[in-house]
């Protein structure tokens, strides 16, 4: 059976499939570069194993929360709510659809280091024919009824 992982299946080979173990690192080291900052609130959905960590921009002037698949490296960002209940680790957390962000220099960076950064118009696009036909009957049907866009049948459980 297919997944919506088919999508992005070319862009994936060519990424470093060990780039998801230095995830804790990689958020440290972008936060420091670019001079924004890690709030204390992250996140792991028990379903799908997505890890959400936000960044607060200088100043707390925005707060966008970056999305990482579990074990691909791929992330995506939507724009982070203004107070966050603290979780603690273990505690249930699942997300919720949002629109997806392309803020440019969070991108560009985790784009330079090998991760893949889907652009924001195509994850809040809805699959296409073509994406549904690259499914299964099941999978494809059961997408285009649930309604959801490509970056949510990415990241999302479903």
């Amino acid at each position: 059976m297919a997944s919506p992982m088919v999508w992005l299946a070319a862009d994936l080979d060519a990424t470093d499939r060990s780039l998801g173990e230095q995830w804790t690192a990689e958020l440290h080291r972008c936060a420091q570069a670019l001079g924004w900052t890690l709030s204390p609130w992250s996140a792991t959905s028990a379903m799908t194993d997505l890890r959400a960590r936000e960044f607060v921009a200088p100043y707390g002037t925005r707060r966008i929360e970056l999305r990482a698949h579990g074990w691909l490296p791929i992330l995506a960002f939507v724009e982070g709510k203004e107070h966050r209940p603290a979780l603690k680790p273990g505690d249930p957390w699942e997300p919720e659809p949002r629109p997806y962000l392309n803020p440019p220099e969070l991108v560009a960076w985790w784009q330079a280091r090998g991760w893949l950064v889907p652009d924001a118009a195509w994850l809040g696009g809805l699959p296409d024919p073509d994406d549904l036909a690259a499914l299964s009957p099941r999978e494809g049907h059961f997408l285009r009824r649930l309604g959801w866009n490509r970056g949510d049948a990415l990241l999302l459980h479903w």
